[in-house]
């Protein structure tokens, strides 16, 4: 490098410091060019209106801030103050008070236990009433021509069994002059209605039926016709002759030991009609011996723990089986003349006998 070059260099860096202290000094000396008077205080009130928002924006997050801790501060009371509702009660267990609320409980026991046993007793009411409801009988549903006339139709119902509807109301108007009253007691009856060929008197040689004490219950008695009858037919049943069965129902037709052996002896042979028409004989001298109160289609109350609704038609039967009472033809009578009508698919008046003969033996 020359000795000009160094002289050059020299100088530049001499002048440099000097520039810097120059450029130091203007600034210092000229002071920053600022509103003045009037214009100084309106800048001053537009510097406080942009620091306010400042400030208010700054205000907000903090705002905020306050208001979820009361938030959460609310809650913590609520559970604070349930916390304390429940010690206090567990405090107050062991006080008078409580004790009250105490003997307040029992006595709801007690109605509650109250109102369950006349819940149960309303309920066994109704039970029973439903067990009643169970053997109600009908009458229409003991008419066999209804009841055909139902199943099979009007055509084949004709020239059937007896038409009772129409023959009956002919029997009544022809009861009169020298038969007057001879057959004004079909007008009651309602298991056997007899047709306008089947002008049967009233039976004279069955049992009898009486009234007991107990209430709806009856009982089967002889009568000296009825056991002379009865003795008369032993002897014809010791023969073991169907000829002289029908010989002594010739004499005695409605003796109701010798219909049933008899209809037992057709039914054998195949007879199945004549069987039928037999036993349909039997059961109206059944029905025409029953007692002036006993009527099944009403019901009586039956005394004992659980008072029951029963149809007026019970029968006291011997607790020591005795085959001597003369009941138990008249069950079987009633008995095989269900199953005559179930045979012939008259299952609605088969259904009423068994009713009714569940009315007469039950209860026990």
């Amino acid at each position: 490098m020359s000795a000009k070059q160094v002289r050059k260099l020299q100088a530049k860096q001499e002048e440099e410091p000097q520039e810097a202290q120059v450029d130091a000094s203007s600034e210092e000396e000229v002071p920053a060019a600022g509103p003045r008077g009037f214009a100084m205080l309106a800048s001053s009130e537009s510097e406080d209106e942009v620091e306010q928002p400042v400030l208010e924006t700054e205000n907000r997050p903090a705002e905020k801030s306050v208001g979820k801790a009361a938030e959460t501060a609310e809650p913590k009371s609520k559970s604070k103050s349930k916390k304390g509702k429940k010690k206090q009660k567990q405090k107050n267990k062991g006080s008078p008070d409580v004790q009250e609320d105490g003997h307040d409980d029992d006595e709801d026991e007690d109605a509650l236990l109250s109102r369950l046993a006349a819940a149960s007793d309303s309920t066994a009411a109704n039970a029973v009433a439903e067990s009643s409801a169970v053997l109600e009988i009908n009458r229409a549903d003991f008419r066999v021509d209804r009841e055909r006339r139902r199943v099979f139709g009007a055509e084949v119902s004709r020239g059937g069994y007896g038409a009772q509807s129409e023959s009956r109301k002919g029997i009544a108007a022809r009861a009169r002059g020298s038969h007057e009253g001879r057959l004004a007691h079909h007008r009651k009856l309602f298991i056997i209605e007899p047709s306008q060929d089947e002008p049967w008197p009233r039976p004279e040689v069955c049992a009898k039926m009486q009234y007991l004490d107990d209430p709806g219950c009856f009982d089967i008695c002889s009568t000296p016709e009825h056991l002379r009858v009865r003795a008369e037919f032993a002897g014809v049943q010791a023969l073991h002759d169907p000829n002289e069965v029908q010989h002594f129902l010739r004499l005695r037709p409605f003796c109701i030991e010798a219909l049933l052996i008899l209809a037992d002896v057709c039914r054998g042979a195949g007879e199945h009609t004549q069987a039928f028409e037999l036993l349909r004989q039997a059961v109206y001298a059944v029905e025409c011996s029953f007692g002036a109160g006993f009527n099944p289609l009403v019901s009586a109350v039956v005394p004992g723990p659980h008072s029951t609704a029963w149809p007026k038609a019970r029968l006291a039967l011997p607790e020591d089986g005795d085959n001597s009472w003369p009941g138990w033809p008249w069950l079987g009578a009633l008995w095989a003349y269900m199953l005559g009508l179930a045979t012939q698919g008259l299952a609605r008046t088969a259904l009423e006998v068994c009713k009714l003969l569940l009315a007469m033996q039950l209860p026990r």
